[in-house]
Order: C-alpha cells, then structure tokens, then sequence
C-alpha cells in the first residue's frame, strides 16, 4: 500500500511539475535567425533535440510571419569509424523529419556539414579555437545569424570535441562576435539526472533556483507525442543506433528537456 502510495506520489509530482513549465514556457521569438554548433551528426537530436524542435515548430505553424529560420552548423562529418559520408546524410533526413513537412523545410531550416581536416571526429584531437571560430563567424555573417546555441564547458558528455567549441567562444567570442549576437549553451547536468527520463522534470523543478530572466532562457519540455517524433528522427541516423542508442533515448532527459543558460 505504501509502495503504491508512493509510486502515485512520484507520478503526480511529475506530472504537477510538467504542467508547471509547459505553463511557463515562453513562445520562441521567431525575429531571431538561430543557429545551433554542434560536432557530430545526431548530437542534434541526443542532445539538442526539444530546443531545435521547439525552435523549427514555431516557424513552421506560422508561415508568412516571419521570414527566420534556425540554422544547423554541424563541425565534422562524425568521421571516427570512416563513415563520415553516409552519416551526412542520415543527418539530412533527420533533419528533414523532423521538420515534418516537406514542403516548407526550406524555409524554415538549413543544414551545414563541414569537412574541415583540423577538426576531425576524435576524443584525442584538440580542435584548435581559431578553426571552430572561423566557420561560426563566417557562418554568422552570411546568414545575419543573431542568437546561437552550442554546448556548456561540460559538453554534457565530456566529449573533448564538445567541450573544444564552448573553449572557443569563450576565449575568442569578444574578439570575433559581433556584440548584437545571443550566446547560449546547454546546460549539462550530473550524471544521475541526465539518465532520469521523465524523472528529471520533477528534479529540475525542485532545484531550479531562482535566475536574472534575461540570463536564463524558458526550459524547452517536450509533450509525449513530441517526445517520440524526436524519437522516430533519432532513428534515422541508422548507423548510430545500436542497443545503447535505444537506451539513451529512454532514459535521458535530454530527448525531453532542456535547459540552457546565456555565455557571458
């Protein structure tokens, strides 16, 4: 009885806190071009996946209102094994699905893979600062991107290759980025939370401390049926997904929520 109690507890805190956020998520300012670094193809979606959808859905459910689009700067192929070219493309149709419809994926979405032999797909390669900033500002520039989105210090994996683009804005944003641009990074969370699944919106609630609104921007949560589109275009990066694949997408909170805080 006590076991059933506290099961029916948990869920009601779940679902209490989901309502909570749901309740206080801003909508996307669509004015802003957005861009989005990741390193490899389907950090996307593993780690990025609720922002990015949130971001692609707001420009598609209002079309003719804005002429934005959310942009995807994606630093190497994910050329580890040697299959950097078939990984391209199985990024480009995930991407396509999860846009939805077809028709209007050109207008809310583009796609970049870069090739670049300084910034290979490796733990043991350090990508030197001034190649990853190079490609993000001409990126910036061509595209009169004015909001970016990248990972924390921590990677939220502790990929050397994550943890080298944070590096790189960091050490060379006020030399190189123009200052009307927003930076923002994923926050990265410990490891019992980051495998909590739908766990992690009650634990988010209760350790959300009170921020500076313009320093922390609404947690982007995913509704179900979300959830699992995210999770249908995961699987379109075919040769990722083996069983610990499957895991991930089960268990991390990051195929249902993010958190992202502003880089000073």
């Amino acid at each position: 009885m006590l076991c059933a109690l506290a099961v029916f507890s948990l869920v009601v805190g779940i679902f209490v806190s989901w309502i909570r956020f749901r309740a206080k998520q801003l909508p996307v300012d669509v004015s802003r071009n957005v861009l989005f670094v990741t390193a490899h193809p389907d950090d996307e979606l593993m780690f990025f996946g609720p922002t990015l959808l949130s971001e692609i859905r707001a420009r598609a459910e209002r079309p003719g209102v804005t002429s934005t689009k959310v942009h995807l700067l994606c630093l190497s192929q994910g050329d580890f094994y040697g299959d950097g070219h078939r990984r391209g493309k199985e990024l480009a149709d995930a991407c396509l699905y999860l846009c939805g419809d077809t028709k209007r994926h050109a207008d809310v979405f583009r796609l970049e893979v870069l090739n670049d032999e300084h910034l290979p797909d490796s733990p043991d390669v350090n990508w030197p600062a001034e190649a990853v900033i190079k490609h993000v500002v001409e990126y910036i520039s061509e595209h009169e991107i004015t909001k970016v989105i990248t990972f924390d210090a921590s990677g939220v994996s502790c990929h050397p290759n994550h943890q080298a683009i944070h590096h790189a804005f960091s050490q060379l944003k006020a030399k190189y980025i123009p200052t009307a641009v927003e930076l923002w990074q994923l926050q990265t969370v410990p490891l019992w939370r980051k495998y909590s699944s739908w766990l992690d919106v009650l634990f988010t609630s209760l350790l959300q401390q009170p921020t500076d609104r313009r320093r922390t921007l609404p947690i982007h949560l995913l509704t179900f049926s979300e959830y699992l589109h995210l999770f249908q275009s995961l699987r379109r990066h075919r040769s990722q997904m083996l069983w610990f694949r499957y895991l991930y997408a089960a268990t991390s909170r990051y195929m249902l929520i993010n958190s992202l805080t502003q880089l000073d």
